[in-house]
């Protein structure tokens, strides 16, 4: 069931940054690409994951208090906890987000009329102490759903493209590679 944001929390845990927070925003690590192709390769491009993954920031939005200072921007690195609401459906704990980096860009709020005053900040992940970790003991309901969807699609295209020859043992290699 979607979920808004309401009563998700961000921490900083090293500096106490007590802003009043409005928007968390989601969430990305990546893993870059090497192209390994050569002169005999044909028709696309032959790539192989890069060897480390960005462990990827946030953005924030806060509401501006020209009583506080902005969040420090020096190089303290800063510990991080994001939690996450929960859902309706009677789970116990809330998935939470966790990390070391550093808070990379703090900006002052645009002034307008019939606008409340924001700031925004971005937090970048250092990937070393407490490394980007995301916990998802709430979410496993969803994330099973979510690998039966695929298992289904999967079964589906071996229909369409196979020609209708599907065999069980294919199905069960299917459900153990995708478990």
């Amino acid at each position: 069931m979607p979920k808004t944001g309401n009563t998700g929390t961000i921490a900083f845990t090293v500096t106490g940054v007590t802003l009043s927070f409005t928007k968390i925003g989601e969430w990305q690590a990546t893993r870059g690409k090497l192209n390994v192709s050569h002169l005999e390769t044909e028709d696309f491009h032959e790539l192989i994951p890069d060897d480390l993954a960005d462990p990827g920031e946030i953005e924030l939005e806060a509401l501006f208090d020209p009583t506080e200072d902005l969040a420090d921007i020096s190089e303290t690195v800063e510990d991080i906890t994001v939690t996450y609401p929960l859902d309706n459906t009677g789970w116990a704990v809330q998935a939470t987000l966790t990390g070391s980096g550093y808070v990379m860009m703090v900006g002052t709020p645009e002034l307008v009329n019939g606008s409340v005053a924001k700031q925004k900040l971005k937090f970048f992940f250092d990937g070393k102490r407490n490394q980007s970790c995301f916990c998802c003991i709430g979410l496993q309901p969803l994330i099973d759903s979510f690998i039966v969807s695929i298992i289904n699609q999967i079964i589906i295209c071996c229909l369409i493209f196979c020609n209708h020859q599907f065999r069980g043992d294919i199905l069960i290699k299917i459900i153990v590679i995708s478990i």
